[in-house]
């Protein structure tokens, strides 16, 4: 959860009365805060606090310890509510994740937001995109990561050897933007289709999401799922195609 790993709460926080994990990421789908569960869990423990001082009055060791767990639950709710950052993964097999995610970095740019994209082993595309995506800059800077134009399945051992370590050039500088806040938003394009071929971990991805601060906003794309970062994501939302007419070409 967004702040669990900052502060030390009570286990009586985070157990969900009849709530199951499945709610938990349904909950995570439909509002911006995935703190929704725990929120409600430390409105509930306010509660019973204030009725444990009311009863028990302003003396004794459980008033006392009743008053500073109620201090301790405004804090938090507090700080949930002040907390600015912001993570949202475009993920599944279906066209549009790329596009998605750049269109919230392009509302942001238009805003007056300083928004870094990152693409990693994307596909040469037809039609100019990368050009057009040039045209973006300054408000939208782009960055590639990718030294060959083949697939990476198709390239040789040391081609590959040579393209992860660009690869990791490049989740080193998407740290180093995260970390110095050189950016507002940013975007890491196909960075979640590199799980399945072993390049990048969960591990690492989670180690930017650690990295994101106050007031950042990070988009992570990609046909994997990594279901795993989902409790420390604020949003997922996977795209997928239901139809697809046949082609008439041989």
């Amino acid at each position: 959860m967004g702040f669990a790993k900052r502060i030390c709460i009570p286990k009586l926080l985070v157990i969900g009365h009849g709530v199951n994990s499945n709610a938990k990421y349904a909950c995570s789908r439909n509002v911006r805060n995935n703190n929704c569960i725990l929120g409600e869990n430390i409105v509930i423990l306010w509660s019973i606090c204030k009725y444990m001082i009311h009863r028990r009055g302003r003396c004794g060791r459980r008033a006392a310890l009743a008053e500073g767990v109620q201090s301790l639950a405004v804090e938090v709710m507090r700080w949930m509510t002040m907390s600015g950052r912001y993570i949202h993964i475009f993920c599944g097999t279906g066209v549009g994740k790329t596009s998605a995610a750049l269109g919230k970095g392009v509302r942001a740019a238009a805003e007056g937001k300083e928004v870094v994209l990152i693409q990693f082993l994307k596909e040469q595309q037809s039609g100019g995109s990368q050009e057009f995506f040039k045209r973006l800059e300054p408000e939208v800077k782009l960055f590639r990561f990718q030294r060959f134009a083949a697939n990476y399945e198709n390239l040789t051992e040391s081609e590959k050897e040579d393209e992860i370590h660009n690869i990791k050039n490049g989740l080193n500088f998407a740290k180093k933007v995260l970390v110095t806040e050189e950016a507002d938003v940013l975007i890491l394009d196909e960075i979640l289709g590199l799980t399945d071929k072993g390049i990048v971990t969960i591990e690492e991805l989670r180690g930017l999401i650690d990295a994101v601060g106050d007031g950042t906003e990070l988009y992570l794309t990609g046909t994997s799922e990594c279901r795993e970062l989902w409790p420390y994501v604020d949003e997922v939302t996977e795209l997928s195609t239901s139809y697809r007419a046949e082609s008439d070409k041989a």
